[in-house]
């Protein structure tokens, strides 16, 4: 685990309500896998003062990728940083997603990972 000052390189808004935001960080970037998160802090003032986590949803050479959704004031400050901006990023935090190749080319995930994406899988499509 890193706390580092990340440089945000885009900030791209892809529906009303979501957001993809790229961070520059080689050492979170050498050491972060998808399914990780990180902790970071929207603002360098008080306001909002603790920070937020925010899934990582892919790692590209010395660049951290976070789809984040707009729900709160956190997260609609954030969505106002620029390229440039700098962020106080925590991480990574957690266990990454395991896949292991079936011999066909399809992906199975590791029982542990499997279980955690299926209680995301259930309360984002309210099926089981």
């Amino acid at each position: 685990m890193f706390e580092v000052l990340a440089e945000i390189v885009s900030n791209e808004r892809l529906t009303h309500d979501t957001c993809l935001m790229a961070l520059r960080s080689e050492k979170l970037a050498q050491t972060a896998k998808p399914g990780q998160f990180v902790m970071i802090r929207i603002s360098l003032g008080l306001d909002p003062l603790l920070r937020r986590p925010f899934s990582i949803c892919a790692v590209k050479e010395n660049l951290l990728l976070v789809l984040y959704r707009v729900v709160g004031k956190g997260t609609n400050l954030m969505r106002e940083l620029r390229q440039g901006e700098k962020l106080q990023v925590l991480g990574p935090l957690g266990k990454a997603l395991t896949c292991r190749k079936k011999t066909s080319g399809d992906f199975w995930l590791e029982e542990e990972s499997a279980s955690r994406l299926s209680c995301f899988s259930t309360s984002f499509t309210g099926r089981r």
